[in-house]
């Protein structure tokens, strides 16, 4: 098995469409088949105030399905449930695609397989100019499938 990063990046059309649920699952179905998992969701909104940071019960989820910390599933949770860039602007902070796909690629280790999952829908505004699939596009490996 080689060093190349692998993985998954798990999307839809919409929030609430059970992205979670299935990448949950995938986490889940890997380990047990003794695969190395890691799950990133790399900005959540709609988040609440828990152990003394704001957390997103997608990360929650995500994290304990794929048997890792909460910091290395998101890197950017803000309390509104809104598009990324209007969660984030509210909290004075501005995402840069650059920034949430270095995350992603922080997470990846050698020998395992890091499951991604979007925010909202595909075409899901992640930053003032970015979405979802230019992020899902930016990563190691990333190909369209035809």
């Amino acid at each position: 098995m080689s060093d190349r990063p692998r993985g998954l990046f798990i999307t839809g059309t919409d929030t609430g469409v059970g992205k979670t649920f299935v990448t949950a699952a995938l986490a889940r179905l890997l380990r047990r088949e003794g695969h190395a998992v890691g799950a990133c969701k790399p900005v959540a909104t709609g988040a609440s105030w828990h152990q003394g940071r704001w957390l997103c019960e997608d990360t929650l989820l995500l994290a304990e399905a794929a048997g890792c910390d909460s910091s290395r599933v998101t890197g950017w949770s803000f309390r509104d449930p809104a598009a990324p860039p209007v969660a984030a602007g509210r909290q004075g902070v501005t995402l840069a695609l650059a920034d949430l796909a270095q995350f992603v690629r922080d997470q990846f280790r050698p020998q395992s397989i890091l499951l991604v999952e979007g925010v909202g829908g595909l075409l899901c505004p992640l930053t003032e100019r970015e979405t979802v699939a230019d992020l899902a596009a930016a990563l190691p490996g990333a190909r369209w499938a035809r």
